[in-house]
């Protein structure tokens, strides 16, 4: 037996906060007004078949649009804010629409229901959190579990993937029992901005997603090229870029000099694609120890060298490097 509440038009609206360097979540005093698109959005990236969480742009900003997997684009019918209501619960609104990720009234609690988009109300049907929910959100993998839908033999259900999907464009999202299995981990990706060139983690346009492709930066116009899934690993992260799917590299040439080349490669979860999250935002690379950093030369122009450097020798700014929901470690 199954027990799934509903409480239309009971729910309440929150207003959450984002500011750069800053965990993203601050609930507000309560709100009735419409939700509007300042802060960051997120793209989620499902880790089993590898493409977004999608509001079909057929919805037509109608309430029950439906849900789907889709390439990964970058569009705004693949990018979700969320608004908070504390405890790391909250709504995901999708930018395109307007809409919050619902699972439907007409749920039971069962394994397949139905998730849709829905006006915002703030009820229990449209909230969400992310179980795995000890670290910034936009530099997790995790399952989005849903608060209303809770069956009374296996509880809570977690935004799914269909098993029977094969990747493809309009593939069914669903609820089903929290397993944390690669169906229900869904990564969020986001930009990395360098602080003293106030410019963007970039993979160059014309590496055709090649090994060895170049690593830049450029001014933020928040396209795949831009968009990386921190993708958590023992403590650190591969950074993979969504453009070619190819993870940030310290080349292993480079012997841990100063100005070694950093690329693109094929994600090999090696000590090369491993950075972790230091002290004032920096990027250390596990293989040699040297941070990311934008050379000082660059003059902050668009194209501008990104290498390794020893940290805090170079300028520290010149290694800080922020993402909407990064802390100072």
């Amino acid at each position: 037996m199954a027990s799934f509440a509903r409480l239309r038009g009971s729910g309440f609206a929150v207003a959450a906060v984002l500011a750069m360097g800053a965990l993203p979540f601050s609930a507000v005093a309560a709100s009735t007004t419409p939700h509007t698109f300042g802060a960051t959005s997120y793209s989620f990236v499902n880790q089993a078949h590898r493409i977004c969480l999608d509001a079909a742009t057929q919805t037509d900003n109608a309430n029950g649009g439906k849900v789907q997997l889709w390439s990964c684009n970058g569009g705004a019918d693949e990018q979700w804010y969320f608004k908070s209501v504390g405890s790391g619960w909250g709504e995901l609104v999708n930018r395109a629409h307007g809409l919050c990720l619902d699972a439907s009234a007409q749920a039971d609690g069962n394994n397949g229901d139905v998730v849709q988009v829905w006006k915002c109300l703030g009820d229990t049907n449209q909230l969400w959190k992310n179980t795995h929910f000890n670290q910034p959100w936009a530099i997790l993998g995790g399952t989005l579990e849903n608060q209303a839908a809770v069956d009374i033999q296996t509880g809570t259900l977690c935004l799914d993937a269909a098993a029977q999907s094969d990747g493809s464009n309009g593939d069914k999202v669903q609820l089903w029992n929290c397993l944390d299995d690669t169906n229900q981990i869904w990564d969020s990706t986001t930009s990395a901005v360098n602080l003293d060139a106030s410019k963007c983690l970039d993979a160059a346009a014309q590496t055709d997603g090649s090994n060895g492709g170049k690593v830049q930066i450029w001014s933020c116009i928040g396209d795949l090229n831009q968009q990386w899934v921190f993708e958590p690993m023992d403590g650190e992260y591969e950074l993979v870029n969504m453009a070619h799917r190819l993870c940030l590299d310290a080349a292993a040439q480079t012997d841990g000099t100063n100005g070694g080349k950093v690329q693109l490669w094929k994600c090999e979860g090696n000590a090369d694609q491993l950075w972790a999250h230091g002290n004032n935002f920096t990027l250390r690379n596990h293989s040699h120890g040297l941070c990311l950093d934008a050379a000082a030369q660059t003059d902050t122009k668009n194209g501008g060298k990104v290498q390794l450097y020893v940290c805090g020798v170079s300028g520290e700014s010149n290694q800080a490097w922020s993402w909407p929901g990064s802390e100072i470690g």
